[in-house]
Order: C-alpha cells, then sequence, then structure tokens
C-alpha cells in the first residue's frame, strides 16, 4: 500500500536533515533521498556515503535513482537493498536541462526501448517496491503518451508511478494539469500518485477525497516542513495543538546540518533550503539575500535569528 503523504526527492535538498525537520511532525510520510546517479553510486562518487545514510527516524524511507543504463541501474539497485528501503524510485520526472542534454530525467522517456529495459533489469533485482516518478510528456502532453508507459510499468512489475502533469520541456511552468491526471487515472491499473503545485493544507485534503489515493509534495515541504503534520491533522479531523517556534526550528536545522553533511556541501545544502524557507517571511527575499551571504550555517542562523527578534509575530507556527 502506497503512504497518502510523500515528499519528494530533490536534488541538494532532501537530506537527513529535512528529513528530520519532517518528522517532527509527521511520522508516517514516505521520504526519499536525494537523487542519486546510479553511476556515481557504482564509481565511488565521493558524497556515496551521505546519499545512502538512512537515519533512525527515517522510515517509511524510498531511494530515487537516476540512470540511462540498464546495466547500471541493476548494479546500483543490488547496492541499495541492503539498506531495506520501503521503495526504489526512478527517475523519469527531472526536466533540469542539464539532465536533459544527458538522456536523463524526463528525457529518458524518449527512448521507450532503453526505458523498457531500465524497468525490467531493476525489477529484476530490486527486493522491495519500485515505483517511477515520470512527466506527461516530452514537448506536449498527453494521456496517450503517459498510458503507453503505464502500461509497459505495470507488466514490468512496478508497484506504483507518481505522476507530475506536466511535460519535460515545461519545467515547473504553466499549472499542472489536474484533469490530464484525471483522465490518465480513469483508465489505468496501477496505483497513481499526483504531484504538481500542492501548496495549501486544504487543497490537500479535498485531492485525497477521491481525485487520488495519494499525493507527493515538493518545494512547498521545504518551505514549510510541517506541512504534512498539518494535512495529517485535517484528515483525522483533529486539531493537534502544536506549536512551532521558527527560533528553535533554526537551531534545529543548523544542529543537523553540522551533524550530517559533509564540510563540503555543507553550505551549498544550508543555502538551497534557506531559498525556500525564507519564502515564509514577509521579507523573505531581503532575508535570504542576507543568508547567502553567509560563509557558514551559524552565521546564516543568527541572521534568521535577528529577523525574527525584529519580527516577533512571524516568530510562531500553530497548528
Amino acid at each position: 500500500m502506497v503512504p497518502k503523504l510523500l515528499c519528494a526527492p530533490l536534488a541538494d535538498i532532501t537530506t537527513g536533515v529535512l528529513r528530520h525537520l519532517i518528522r517532527t511532525t509527521s511520522k508516517s510520510t514516505l521520504v526519499h533521498s536525494e537523487m542519486i546517479s546510479a553511476a556515481a553510486l557504482l564509481h565511488g562518487g565521493i558524497f556515496n556515503d551521505s546519499k545512502t545514510a538512512i537515519y533512525d527516524s527515517d522510515p517509511p524511507f524510498a531511494f530515487q535513482l537516476i540512470g540511462n543504463n540498464a546495466h547500471q541501474m541493476a548494479q546500483a539497485t543490488q547496492l541499495l537493498n541492503r539498506y531495506n528501503p520501503f521503495a526504489i524510485d526512478i527517475n523519469m520526472g527531472c526536466s533540469a536541462p542539464d539532465l536533459r542534454k544527458k538522456g536523463l530525467g524526463s528525457y529518458l522517456l524518449k527512448d521507450f526501448t532503453n526505458t523498457a529495459d531500465i524497468v525490467e533489469e531493476v525489477r529484476k533485482k530490486c527486493t522491495c517496491r519500485l515505483s517511477v516518478k515520470m512527466r506527461t510528456g516530452i514537448l506536449e502532453s498527453s494521456a496517450s503518451f503517459v498510458i503507453r508507459y503505464l502500461e509497459l510499468f505495470e507488466s514490468c512489475g512496478v508497484d506504483y508511478v507518481t505522476l507530475h502533469p506536466r511535460n519535460a520541456h515545461e519545467g515547473f511552468k504553466h499549472k499542472a494539469n489536474r484533469n490530464l491526471f484525471s483522465e490518465i487515472k480513469a483508465v489505468c491499473k496501477i496505483p497513481l500518485v499526483f504531484n504538481g503545485d500542492i501548496t495549501d493544507t486544504n487543497d490537500a485534503v479535498k485531492l485525497l477525497d477521491g481525485f487520488s489515493d495519494s499525493i507527493m509534495i515538493g518545494r512547498e515541504a521545504v518551505r514549510r516542513p510541517w506541512i504534512f503534520g498539518m494535512i495529517e491533522a485535517e484528515l483525522n479531523g483533529e486539531k493537534k495543538d502544536v506549536t512551532i517556534d521558527l527560533r528553535e526550528f533554526t537551531k534545529l536545522f543548523t544542529r543537523k546540518s553540522y551533524k550530517l553533511l559533509p564540510n563540503e556541501i555543507l553550505r551549498l545544502r544550508c543555502v538551497r533550503f534557506y531559498s525556500y524557507f525564507c519564502n515564509n517571511f514577509h521579507f523573505g527575499h531581503t532575508l535570504f539575500t542576507a543568508i547567502k551571504k553567509e560563509k557558514s550555517p551559524l552565521a546564516m542562523e543568527a541572521c534568521m535569528l535577528e529577523y525574527l527578534k525584529r519580527h516577533p509575530e512571524e516568530i510562531y507556527i500553530n497548528f
């Protein structure tokens, strides 16, 4: 069974640090690793250990693999099996231009035969659930394009698919096409997870009421890691009476960053997190401009705490 709530895998962001922040309010959300390159995993990538580390609070947890070589993807899957994840996800959804140029992510969908080979070989080696995250086309989106792939995935034994209803060239332009998702869901047999533009708790609850059995949230989960806890409270018809002190939340982020992230990428990962997190605040753009100039996570924390000292009305989140 696929969990109702999933946090999307995000390159440079869904580290053990963000996953720990999510777990402060939600224990059941399925969280993902950062995107892991199969080639890097097999050839000694210097950050392999940090990307594959699973912490006590992580489960339910899934890895996401990216690659375009069936043999490499199968070998990498074998390496990840030993961690006993909830699932291994194949990335066919990333629309970053540098990945598209290499035939990776969403551009894997340009080659049906190679995609079939990858999914078949990975399924042979995968000892847990296997999922795919995909878009709805290359230059244009269409139900027929997606359904052809879903039939392939079902025949190969894929357990579920996360569908982001934008094409590979849209990036995050325009709105995710919910009508297209509904059209596809109505005729497919494989479980589908909806992903795209979920930023509101009430909207998330409505989506789970008949539109989709499960939803995946990406960018909003970085801005508000507590959103999954808020959705769970709404779904259960309860008031959790939770108060989040953003000063303590910031300090927790800093402590976990120093503890879990390699020094070489520590500053970059923190800047990436704050690029989303600062959008919680009225003067977030100015705040982030100041934060990204700082050289250390501690200095970034000091910047955040100084902002909250000047704007005490923004310290607390209640739900």
